[in-house]
């Protein structure tokens, strides 16, 4: 695994205590917002999701392929790292965030609570800097300000570069601050819903 650093980022290639680095975010309104897993097993820190409200007001699903192409999917946010978590076994590999994946292969079953459960999720806002899945094998690799768009579980995918006058799709859309390769996490600023080729 390895982030290359570059004049804007050049810190830790995964994130430490938030998702959302207030030094990163200066004159963002970052709000930690109380909700629940719409579904079991997927929601880790650092998975986009969006609000379903199926068996409880507050329940979050993660996000789908090209998510933002329907006018529906406009509202998303990104679960936040937790300190401790009642309804994640903490063992000793990640007794302090229990709900953080590590940058390599993982179970990610044991990063994430069971439906109904609490977890926190921090709306994203255009321009908001944050730290984001793209994978739990750790393969996922990023290119320094190459776009990339919501993909299957709330991890995100590389797209087309848009060409020429009508662009294939729209999706939500992450610019990337860094270049990794083999990682999970990727440092991305959100670019809100754009259009893109189909890669």
């Amino acid at each position: 695994m390895t982030l290359t650093g570059n004049y804007y980022y050049d810190g830790p290639a995964l994130p430490g205590a938030t998702v959302v680095p207030t030094e990163f975010n200066l004159y963002k309104d970052v709000r930690r917002i109380n909700a629940t897993a719409d579904v079991a097993d997927l929601l880790a820190a650092g998975t986009l999701c969006y609000l379903t409200a199926t068996t409880n007001a507050s329940d979050m699903t993660p996000c789908v392929t090209e998510h933002g192409e329907a006018a529906a999917e406009g509202f998303i946010c990104v679960v936040e790292i937790k300190q401790s978590d009642p309804y994640i076994a903490t063992t000793t590999d990640k007794a302090v965030y229990p709900n953080k994946l590590i940058n390599a292969t993982t179970t990610i079953t044991l990063y994430t609570p069971a439906a109904n459960t609490n977890i926190i999720v921090i709306p994203l806002e255009e321009e908001m800097n944050f730290w984001v899945l793209g994978s739990h094998d750790g393969s996922f690799d990023t290119t320094f300000g190459t776009s990339y768009i919501s993909a299957a579980n709330g991890l995100i995918k590389a797209e087309g570069q848009p060409t020429g006058a009508t662009p294939d799709k729209r999706a939500m859309t992450y610019l990337s601050l860094a270049t990794t390769a083999n990682q999970n996490w990727a440092f991305v600023r959100f670019k809100g819903v754009r259009m893109y080729d189909a890669a």
